[in-house]
């Protein structure tokens, strides 16, 4: 079994057998045996897959994939997936994956007993009062854990910012989970009062160290100040601001919003997009700018594991001079929609 046409669009399973290891070898008459190249359906870049048995007898494929927005533009923010798809045997012993080499976005799998709504599309929300953390949150690199704190501060995650940014390859003080879902909101709630120009706390759509969008609250020309900035390559820009009060609690949002297609076939009604957001004590959320989600997609800044939403603190430079304390991280998805 092979993974051939790169590991992109033109991605695809093929499959040879034999009598040894050693040849020779004789192609299955329907290679490639999974492919979704030059597909309009909601998986692309099928490939890298492996099959096994269930312990019910019944035979599956599992591969990578992505799901891109679509059908027009092709990009996408979540990486590669683990996907599934069912597996039978043709009259001459060849696998048959899904429907004629095809995998649908859903299938039906009695052998396992999943719960498809708990393990994917239930909301979560930490209050970072236990004494670890759930395994879907992930730092960057290898972390200094005396920057990460709980229980110091009971009900929060206290954060102590180190000199580096979220632009190094270093290890930033940054916790964050992946994006799951092509639609959903993430929000926590800000305690924080930087003391020094260049303390710096927020939330942050984090695609690596050149594509990524943050809310954040920083100290700017003698006061405390909301400010979102969007980091495309070389260009890293604050796009909006706001003064805030100088105490208090601050609740951040980032939300991705998909438009509807226009038809079958066609483009989207404009642009997927992040919407980053600031609430101010128990006020409303207000918008203060979004950015566009190509931008911070695989096929813009490359690479394979998709955006993180996660929490961060920084001194830009110098340790911070006071922490940031988070609590109540709540991650809601917006049941995926299959676009025609």
């Amino acid at each position: 079994m092979l993974a051939e046409g790169s590991t992109e669009r033109e991605h695809m399973v093929t499959m040879a057998r034999g009598s040894t290891p050693y040849g020779p070898w004789e192609a299955c008459p329907r290679n490639p045996i999974l492919s979704h190249r030059s597909l309009r359906v909601p998986i692309r870049a099928t490939g890298h897959a492996d099959l096994f048995q269930a312990h019910d007898g019944s035979w599956w494929m599992v591969f990578l994939g992505t799901r891109p927005h679509g059908p027009y533009p092709l990009f996408h923010n979540l990486g590669r997936e683990t996907h599934l798809a069912p597996v039978t045997w043709d009259s001459e012993g060849w696998p048959v994956v899904g429907e004629g080499g095809r995998a649908a976005l859903d299938a039906e799998a009695p052998a396992f007993a999943v719960d498809r709504e708990r393990l994917c599309g239930e909301p979560t929300l930490d209050r970072f009062d236990t004494e670890r953390l759930p395994l879907y949150w992930n730092w960057l690199r290898n972390p200094v854990m005396a920057n990460y704190r709980l229980g110091e501060r009971p009900g929060w995650l206290r954060l102590l910012g180190s000199g580096v940014t979220l632009n190094e390859d270093a290890s930033p003080t940054f916790l964050g989970r992946r994006q799951q879902h092509q639609e959903m909101s993430a929000s926590v709630t800000l305690a924080f009062q930087p003391q020094r120009e260049g303390d710096e706390a927020g939330l942050t759509a984090l695609m690596n160290g050149t594509h990524h969008y943050e809310v954040a609250v920083v100290r700017e020309a003698g006061q405390r100040v909301a400010i979102v900035r969007r980091t495309v390559g070389r260009l890293s820009m604050i796009t909006a601001r706001r003064v805030l009060p100088e105490e208090g609690e601050v609740r951040l949002s980032i939300v991705a919003q998909t438009p509807e297609p226009s038809g079958p076939g066609l483009h989207m009604r404009g642009d997927p997009m992040y919407v980053l957001s600031l609430a101010v004590g128990d006020g409303p959320m207000e918008e203060m700018d979004r950015g566009e989600m190509r931008y911070i997609s695989s096929e813009v800044a490359g690479g394979f594991t998709g955006v993180y939403l996660g929490m961060y603190a920084t001194g830009n430079g110098v340790a911070a001079s006071a922490p940031a304390d988070f609590t109540r991280f709540e991650y809601r998805p917006v049941p995926y929609r299959v676009q025609a």
